[in-house]
C-alpha cells in the first residue's frame, strides 16, 4: 500500500543570521541576533534597527531584491531533496512562491514584471517548466502556498513542489508609510514592527515518492488549518482570537493523540500578536503538554512576513533532525492584519 502522507524532503534559507538552513537554525536556537542600525532610514535622529540580508544593504523595493536572495534558498532545498539527479527534468515540479504585496508602496509595475520574468527564467532553468504560482498574502501566504502545493501533489498533478517565501521591509518608501501609520518599533514607541529581510524554501512530496527516490523525509505535514476573522485588526478593534483558536483546535483534532511541545509563531514586535496568543491559551492550548514552548525568530532576524511559514517549517525540520524540540511534533502559527489565520502541524518523519 502506497504512503500518501505529505513530507518535507528539503529546506533552504538565507537570513540575517545564516546563509543556509543549518546555519540559520543553529543561530536561532542559540539566540543570536543580527539586528543592526539601518543606515538609510531613521526617526527623530535615531536609526532604525532591522535584520538585513541584501548585498550592500540595498535600500530598494522587495521586487528588486527577491530573486538574488531567494535563489540560493531554492537551490539548497532542491539539493537537500536530491532533485539534482539526472531524472530531475522528468519530474513535474512546481514552484509556489509567497511574496509581499505587489501593490506595496514603491513597487513599480515594470519592476514587478521584471521580477516575475526573472523567477520564470530561474524556474525554467531548474525545473524545465513554467509552473510558478504566486501567493501574495503576507504572513499567512506561506501557509496558503503550502496548502496549494499540498493539494497539487496529493492529487497527482505534481511529483513534488517547492514552497518558497521572500520578504524585505527594507525600502524607505514602505518604511515611511509604516512610520506614518505608527507601526514601526522606534526609540519613542515600544510596540511596533521590527523590519526584516529573509528567504526560505521547502520541497514537499508524498512519502511514497520520497521512498522511491531514496530521499529521506525531514518532517511529516500532519495538518494545515486555515481560518478567517470577520474583520481585520485595528488598534480600536483588536481580535478576540476566535479564528486562531479554531485553526489551532482544528489542527490538533487531526490527530488527537499527537503531542506538540513547540509552537513557532510570527511575532513581529507589535503587541497585538502576543495578546492574541494569550487569548488562545485558555481555549486551545490546554490540550498541549505542560512543558510546551513558544519560539519566535523576530528577536534574531526581525519580521520576515511572507517568508515566515517556509522558514518556520524549515526550522522544525532542523529541530527534528537534531532532537532539540523534545518529543512529538511542532506547530507553526501565522496571522495577518486582515484576519487570516493559519496553523501548520508537523511531526517527525
Amino acid at each position: 500500500m502506497s504512503d500518501e502522507r505529505l513530507v518535507v524532503t528539503g529546506a533552504g534559507m538565507r537570513t540575517p543570521v545564516g546563509t543556509n538552513a543549518p546555519g540559520t537554525c543553529g543561530a536561532l536556537r542559540a539566540g543570536i541576533s543580527r539586528l543592526a542600525a539601518w543606515p538609510h532610514f531613521g526617526f527623530a535622529g535615531e536609526p532604525l534597527n532591522v535584520g538585513a540580508v541584501a548585498a550592500e544593504r540595498k535600500d530598494a523595493p522587495w521586487v528588486e531584491k527577491a530573486v538574488p536572495i531567494v535563489s540560493p534558498a531554492i537551490h539548497e532545498a532542491l539539493w537537500q531533496a536530491g532533485l539534482y539527479a539526472y531524472t530531475w527534468h522528468r519530474r513535474r515540479v512546481g514552484l509556489f512562491f509567497s511574496t509581499p504585496s505587489p501593490t506595496r508602496p514603491g513597487v513599480l509595475p515594470e519592476r514587478l514584471a521584471n521580477f516575475r520574468a526573472y523567477v520564470g527564467d530561474l524556474w525554467a532553468e531548474l525545473a524545465g517548466n513554467d509552473l510558478v504560482h504566486y501567493v501574495e498574502q503576507a504572513h499567512v501566504g506561506g501557509a496558503l502556498a503550502l496548502a496549494h502545493a499540498s493539494e497539487a501533489v496529493a492529487k497527482g498533478e505534481l511529483d513534488a513542489a517547492v514552497v518558497a517565501g521572500f520578504e524585505s521591509y527594507l525600502d524607505s518608501v514602505y518604511l515611511d508609510e509604516l512610520l506614518g501609520d505608527g507601526r514601526l518599533l522606534t526609540a519613542d514607541r515600544s510596540s511596533g514592527i521590527i523590519p526584516g529581510e529573509a528567504a526560505a524554501a521547502l520541497v514537499i512530496e508524498t512519502a511514497e515518492t520520497a521512498r522511491r527516490r531514496q530521499a529521506p523525509a525531514l518532517a511529516t505535514i500532519a495538518a494545515l488549518a486555515l481560518e478567517q476573522e470577520p474583520t481585520g485588526w485595528t488598534p480600536m478593534r483588536p481580535s478576540q482570537a476566535e479564528a486562531l483558536a479554531r485553526a489551532l483546535q482544528g489542527a490538533l483534532a487531526a490527530d488527537p493523540g499527537a503531542a506538540y511541545h513547540t509552537i513557532i509563531v510570527d511575532h513581529t514586535g507589535e503587541r497585538w500578536r502576543p495578546r492574541e496568543w494569550a487569548l488562545v491559551e485558555p481555549r486551545a492550548l490546554g490540550s498541549l503538554p505542560e512543558d510546551w514552548a513558544l519560539w519566535h525568530p523576530v528577536e534574531g532576524i526581525g519580521d520576515v512576513g511572507a517568508a515566515f511559514v517556509p522558514l518556520a517549517v524549515g526550522w522544525a525540520t532542523q529541530a527534528f533532525a537534531r532532537r532539540y524540540a523534545g518529543p512529538g511534533g511542532i506547530l507553526v502559527g501565522a496571522m495577518n492584519d486582515t484576519g487570516e489565520r493559519a496553523i501548520v502541524a508537523l511531526m517527525p518523519p
